[in-house]
């Protein structure tokens, strides 16, 4: 059972993740909620000082930073959380490739807030398959996190949503046909 109103995020915590954007967002949600938790999973931020910003935000309280873990510990970890952030930013690389973790959010069955730059997150739409929030935008995100608990009926209907279409989409026997149709046109190309 998942620990309510505590959000989870996994990655490397590159640039293209944005998680000065996320610590920004969540301090704004913070003082309508003060119960509410972040843990995010995977290791520091290097590319801005985190450890200053958790200090001018006052985090030190409702932010988790677990560092990496092992592939065996994220399961557990990923679980208790009742909500997860999908978070990009607006650069050119975020616009490319389509984020594992995804699948994993998915998977889980809890709502995603899902930031609505280019790329993959065209695929989804906002309270449909995901909570959606303007990219780069720490309001937005605070406004997305204060809807999703205001609102927790729909925002189950929300994940289950995403669990569908992640069952449909990312099945290991969709895909492998997908990969194999892409093989076969290869080949026709080779020998044509």
């Amino acid at each position: 059972r998942p620990q309510a109103k505590l959000i989870g995020y996994i990655g490397t915590s590159a640039a293209k993740d944005g998680l000065d954007v996320v610590l920004r967002g969540f301090a704004l949600a913070l003082p309508s909620d003060p119960t509410l938790k972040l843990r995010l999973i995977g290791p520091k931020p290097i590319h801005f000082d985190f450890d200053k910003l958790i200090d001018q935000l006052d985090l030190h309280k409702n932010v988790e930073l677990t560092g990496s873990k092992s592939y065996e510990e994220v399961p557990h970890l990923l679980l208790d959380c009742d909500t997860y952030i999908m978070n990009r930013d607006d650069s050119d690389f975020s616009k490319y490739g389509y984020p594992t973790k995804l699948g994993e959010y998915f998977a889980c069955k809890r709502p995603v807030l899902m930031s609505d730059g280019a790329g993959f997150s065209e695929d989804y739409k906002d309270k449909q398959e995901a909570i959606k929030y303007e990219v780069q935008n720490p309001s937005s995100l605070a406004d997305a996190i204060a809807w999703r608990y205001e609102n927790n009926e729909e925002s189950q209907m929300i994940a289950k949503n995403g669990y569908d279409y992640a069952f449909t989409h990312f099945a290991s026997e969709v895909v492998g046909a997908k990969f194999w149709d892409i093989v076969q046109e290869l080949e026709k190309d080779v020998k044509g």
